[in-house]
């Protein structure tokens, strides 16, 4: 009797053994390395950015504010436009001073900020890509 209760509980604990390992453990593919992520390669349009902040400086520069809407977003033409038919001339060409300083702050696949500073202090705006590909102002 006492061999028989000796393997059943030999047999149990290997049973429970196994069990526990199966259920605790990672799969079999564990530690194979699988290179990169399937996810394609970000890339960021630096240059389209940078066209894009020109073109504002430029709308800006020149203080006409058609231009300006022309550079802006259609999220953003809906936004600022009670602010630029009270703006001056002379205050959006102010703001087209101020940007010559930017620098490219932050950018993805389709967002962009720059930074300028202005009188001591740090301030940004920013842009989206548009759905032609274009860099757009979205934020001033």
């Amino acid at each position: 009797m006492k061999p028989f209760r000796i393997i059943s509980q030999l047999l149990i604990g290997v049973l429970l053994a196994f069990l526990l390992h199966s259920t605790f453990t990672c799969e079999s593919d564990y530690g194979q390395n699988y290179g990169e992520l399937d996810d394609p390669e970000i890339v960021i349009d630096y240059q389209g950015i940078n066209e894009g902040g020109s073109a504002v400086e430029v709308a800006f520069l020149s203080g006409d504010k058609e231009a300006i809407r022309e550079t802006l977003n259609l999220e953003a033409v809906e936004y600022y436009t009670d602010l630029l038919e009270v703006a001056s001339s002379a205050d959006l060409q102010e703001f087209g001073q101020m940007i010559k300083s930017r620098e490219i702050n932050a950018a993805s696949e389709q967002y962009a900020e720059f930074k300028y500073t202005y009188d001591g202090k740090e301030y940004t705006f920013a842009m989206v890509q548009d759905t032609d590909a274009s860099w757009k102002l979205i934020r001033f």
